[in-house]
């Protein structure tokens, strides 16, 4: 059944809540599956791992606007709910009237009585918005500021108490989208070059000496860079991690190696003349 950006990035997210799928994974199933446009597979990519971060921040923004417990709303309609209060809270380039429409369209075709309810949820955070709200404790309202369990933050509380806030917001921030050039391939001054003359805002990494950070521009896996294996998609700070073995006698072995990044990392440093094992406890990661 063909499905637009939405409708896809509700499928995706009862896969991952529901049954247990790896977000990651769930969306490169939901790509191959759906032949969208390059901007719809952003706005997918955008509503499922936002959706995802703020989860329960969204759904007691929900909990305020509903009469009826969250538990009671049937799973597919309250993934609707959920993006689209998502889009409204945390995306302002879509208009509040278009996410309505769009979550009052696609409930019709599951529910056409829960059509009439979606609307009127949305449309009560539309006119109410984010009223001013007492809570309980201190404990209480980071969970809804930051949407991270309680257990977490009382974690964090514990090993950096001065600092704790600040973490959470950190991880709450937008990560940069960076790629190791594999050198193997190509030279990272060549790579960005390439980069650049495709139409890509990018530099170059401060930390790590194989890194880019792509700041603008079309997506990655339509670019040739990264279907000729040049770019590989990884965090800086994972960058660091391989150069500190290679002076090392192999073999290597990674114990935690999904998706493969820093196992490949050593495979190109070494040049393949060391033999590197890559290990995970979960085989369907692998």
């Amino acid at each position: 059944m063909e499905m637009n950006a939405r409708e896809l990035a509700v499928d995706i997210l009862s896969r991952v809540l529901y049954q247990g799928a790896y977000s990651n994974l769930a969306l490169d199933q939901g790509f191959k599956s759906q032949p969208l446009k390059e901007e719809d597979r952003g706005l997918v990519t955008e509503i499922v791992y936002g959706t995802l971060k703020h989860l329960l921040t969204l759904d007691e923004l929900l909990k305020r606007h509903m009469s009826l417990p969250l538990e009671k709303v049937e799973r597919q309609i309250l993934l609707i709910l959920r993006i689209s209060i998502y889009q409204m809270k945390y995306l302002d380039r879509i208009p509040p009237y278009a996410v309505i429409n769009e979550a009052v369209n696609m409930t019709k075709k599951k529910s056409k009585k829960a059509s009439g309810f979606v609307n009127g949820v949305l449309r009560g955070f539309v006119r109410k918005g984010e009223a001013p709200h007492s809570f309980e404790n201190e404990m209480e309202e980071a969970v809804f500021t930051h949407s991270f369990p309680q257990w977490l933050i009382t974690l964090f509380q514990k090993q950096y108490p001065e600092n704790y806030q600040l973490i959470l917001e950190g991880l709450n921030e937008r990560p940069a989208m960076t790629f190791r050039v594999n050198t193997l391939k190509s030279t990272r001054e060549e790579a960005l070059t390439r980069l650049l003359a495709l139409g890509y805002e990018a530099t170059a990494t401060d930390l790590s000496p194989y890194g880019i950070e792509i700041i603008g521009g079309r997506g990655v896996l339509s670019n040739p860079l990264f279907q000729e294996g040049i770019l590989t998609v990884q965090d800086e700070s994972s960058m660091l991690v391989a150069p500190l073995l290679v002076d090392t006698s192999g073999p290597y072995l990674d114990l935690c190696a999904a998706p493969g990044g820093k196992a490949t990392h050593l495979v190109e440093l070494t040049k393949g003349l060391q033999p590197v094992y890559a290990f995970d406890l979960y085989e369907s990661k692998l």
